[in-house]
């Protein structure tokens, strides 16, 4: 995760909260110590997301029983009364809190020493575990993706682009809920990962349904959300029984059902990605027939033409992202992005497929020059 100076201080006061608090439970409920690591966690809080942000976060509707807990934890502590402040502490950390894991761990992995530590089979699964995201990854108990080119579990050399627009956009944390190889509803196509492709993964209905539990159905109304998906439909939907346009029609009716749920539940920026053109990518010039090839340009087109005329609608509220018309001023300028290979894979070979068709593994030197595949 991309951090400021100030919120790379923050974390490292959290980190010092964090030790205090755990020496002073050690040292038989210290006083002196616990009331420290409280100060140093609560001040990194701030510096981490900022005052203003502090305050609207512990005054949340859906945390404000968690807050609750903690103050009251900590005034306890003050007073001395130190099992059981930390007991009522605890009840409201672990509900406030829970979120800012992943912003810590990322941080720390990167930490000489300390990063090894955290990467090791058992700690590193146990950790995982407690921060979230990088869906696919744990899911496969991190087998997959398994080619070392790929970033800490993600689909990608690097940050996903939503990690790196919440780096833009100064925020710390994003609450990644996204399978590699999700589908929109495995009711209209059922999404598969793994070497083999026999992992079943949550679609993306299932995946709402997992954040609007976590928040209590409470939405954030000023998080903003990225509800992507299509792609993966496309790849193992489309057959002789169910043509493009019937596809492309059960795709849209998924997402924006899903969207029109978030809303429901309090969401209020929703952000809705077309498509990308299927046709330019490696895998449909290289292993598609010409009729899959043809089929998957008809979906992405109606997918694409039902969002934009939906987007238009003013009761929709949501903004559109055209991904597909990026990609293709990318793709007819690609000097114009510093990029000069917009048509080759940067990494091969490690895929079933390619390694069916002999093709040994290959990544190329300058990744940063190739046209970069956005993975939902």
């Amino acid at each position: 995760m991309w951090l400021s100076d100030q919120q790379k201080i923050g974390v490292g006061l959290v980190s010092g909260g964090i030790f205090f608090l755990f020496l002073g439970v050690v040292l038989f409920f210290d006083a002196t110590l616990l009331a420290l690591g409280n100060v140093l966690f609560v001040a990194g809080i701030a510096m981490l997301i900022g005052p203003q942000r502090t305050l609207a976060f512990f005054a949340r509707k859906q945390k404000i029983r968690g807050t609750l807990c903690f103050f009251t934890g900590m005034v306890l502590v003050f007073l001395r009364l130190t099992f059981l402040g930390m007991l009522v502490e605890t009840i409201g950390f672990l509900n406030l809190f829970g979120d800012f894991f992943p912003v810590i761990l990322n941080f720390l992995r990167q930490v000489p020493g300390v990063g090894q530590l955290l990467s090791m089979p058992v700690v590193g699964t146990v950790m995982d575990r407690l921060a979230g995201g990088n869906g696919t990854y744990l899911l496969s108990n991190r087998t997959w993706p398994a080619d070392k080119a790929y970033y800490d579990g993600r689909f990608s050399n690097g940050l996903t682009w939503p990690e790196q627009l919440a780096g833009l956009l100064n925020v710390s944390h994003v609450d990644d809920y996204a399978y590699g190889s999700a589908t929109t509803d495995n009711r209209i196509a059922r999404g598969y990962s793994g070497y083999n492709s026999t992992l079943p993964v949550p679609d993306v209905h299932g995946q709402v349904s997992r954040y609007l539990a976590h928040v209590d159905g409470c939405a954030d109304a000023d998080a903003l959300y990225i509800v992507s998906g299509g792609s993966n439909d496309a790849f193992f939907g489309l057959s002789a029984e169910r043509n493009a346009t019937e596809l492309a029609h059960d795709v849209v009716h998924a997402l924006q059902r899903d969207v029109v749920r978030l809303q429901r539940h309090g969401a209020r920026h929703v952000l809705v990605p077309t498509l990308s053109p299927m046709q330019s990518t490696p895998y449909a010039r290289d292993y598609a027939d010409a009729a899959t090839r043809t089929n998957s340009t008809r979906f992405a087109h109606r997918v694409n033409a039902a969002l934009r005329t939906w987007a238009r609608d003013g009761a929709a509220n949501v903004t559109l992202v055209d991904m597909a018309a990026l990609e293709a001023r990318i793709l007819d300028h690609p000097t114009r992005y510093g990029l000069h290979n917009v048509r080759d894979a940067c990494l091969v070979g490690t895929q079933k497929l390619e390694r069916a068709a002999g093709v040994e593994r290959h990544d190329c030197s300058r990744a940063a020059r190739h046209k970069p595949l956005v993975h939902a």
